[in-house]
């Protein structure tokens, strides 16, 4: 090991490697949506469509035991950048050159979402190969910067770059298409870094060889022996009752911003999209969730209560810009969308702490195995089924649904919060 941290340096890799991973998840996470609903896709079906391709990511913690014994991870990273890459490849043909229909679209990003899942947690267990502990304490930051500039500049740039072709070229279909290309051509350039950046490990362990059946025993083995069993089923109801006014209007912000006037939307370019949304938005949900971290470890369990509250009022902000549009103020439109994801990320990560208590640390990082996945599950059914809700309702009145649901919330927070147990959980 001493000899490949001479060699391999950490400044260069880890940018590298977290930077095309970011890449497809902003496709994935942020970008899929809007393409669903330029096809022609109903609210219902691009909210349905949106869950199919975030399916992968709720079930790729159980393929976590399979995927260590597979070793080898830089081989296996390099084969997932080339097959996304290929896939993104392919799509953007298709839609360059044939008019596609939104649900055949919506196959190739669910393929594109299993392969950034796979990449995901290869790249998680080859960073804890290949550094030390002492030393990802050190280099999580350049990770958490990466991943943040890396979010922006895509999400923004990529919303920009289609609008643009959109007007140039008078084509949906040749503008993402376009778009499509451009994301490939900068996945080849990093996939050609990473294959010199990228080196092997001198020391490998070998990990006995298990099924998925067997791996997802024993996972549901440990959850029975361990404090999950005690007060895990209420931190999950508190859980999803918390992160329920975020799920219904996670899609319907978007179809929110891009429906016309007389439907009660803001009739927004993507443009402006890109620009309030994709940059505004993106940099106040990053400085939220570094902020949450902060008080976190700084007060610990004092600030649950308070960041749990927040968390569920970002649907306020989007009934107040129903009662009273600014479409022709930015600023006060970007103001309340930098207010709305800042309570977001301010709140999303406050019960990371109690999932760690949970699980005890039995995955070195916790957030990327075990919670994005739990609260990805927690919050596909509402998402799913909110587009069948703005169907059936206004925007105004959506909103105002939705943020009524926050009161129920902090009911729910009150009855069980001696159950969750919250002291113990931040460890004080």
């Amino acid at each position: 090991m001493e000899s490949t941290s001479k060699t391999h340096n950490p400044w260069l890799w880890i940018p590298s490697l977290f930077a095309i991973e970011e890449i497809l998840l902003a496709f994935i996470f942020y970008v899929a949506l809007l393409l669903f609903v330029q096809f022609g896709a109903t609210y219902t079906q691009a909210t349905l469509l949106q869950g199919f391709i975030l399916l992968p990511w709720v079930v790729k913690s159980f393929f976590l035991q399979a995927i260590r014994q597979m070793g080898h991870y830089r081989r296996w990273i390099l084969i997932a950048q080339f097959l996304s890459f290929l896939t993104l490849s392919t799509t953007a043909f298709y839609l360059n050159n044939i008019h596609l229909h939104f649900r055949y679209i919506a196959l190739w990003l669910f393929l594109l979402s299993v392969l950034t899942a796979w990449h995901t947690i290869l790249s998680s267990l080859y960073y804890e190969r290949m550094l030390f502990p002492r030393q990802q304490r050190l280099y999580n930051k350049t990770k958490r910067v990466v991943s943040s500039v890396t979010t922006i500049v895509t999400y923004g740039l990529l919303i920009f770059f289609v609008g643009f072709g959109e007007i140039f070229f008078r084509s949906i279909n040749r503008a993402w298409g376009l778009a499509c290309y451009l994301l490939a051509g900068v996945m080849l350039i990093f996939l050609i870094a990473n294959f010199f950046l990228l080196k092997r490990p001198h020391v490998f362990c070998h990990y006995p060889k298990s099924s998925l059946k067997a791996s997802v025993q024993q996972e549901q083995e440990y959850l029975e022996k361990s404090a999950f069993r005690q007060h895990g089923h209420y931190l999950l109801l508190v859980s999803f009752f918390l992160l329920l006014p975020q799920a219904l209007m996670l899609c319907q912000r978007l179809f929110y911003f891009l429906a016309p006037e007389e439907n009660g939307g803001l009739a927004c370019s993507l443009q402006e999209v890109a620009f309030a949304q994709g940059t505004i938005g993106v940099l106040a949900f990053i400085v939220g969730k570094a902020l949450s971290r902060w008080l976190i470890h700084r007060f610990g369990a004092k600030v649950f209560a308070v960041l749990a509250v927040i968390l569920t009022l970002s649907p306020v902000f989007y009934w107040q810009m129903t009662c009273a549009p600014h479409t022709e103020s930015m600023l006060a439109f970007c103001l309340l969308t930098f207010s709305a994801q800042f309570c977001l990320g301010l709140g999303l990560y406050t019960l990371l702490p109690a999932i760690r208590q949970v699980t005890k640390d039995r995955h070195r990082n916790t957030s990327n195995m075990l919670y994005v996945p739990l609260v990805i599950l927690l919050m596909l059914l509402p998402m799913m089924l909110s587009g069948k809700l703005a169907d059936a309702l206004t925007f105004r009145q959506f909103f105002l649904l939705d943020a009524l649901c926050a009161p129920l919330a902090w009911l729910f927070l009150l009855l069980f919060w001696k159950k969750i147990n919250i002291a113990k959980t931040f460890r004080l």
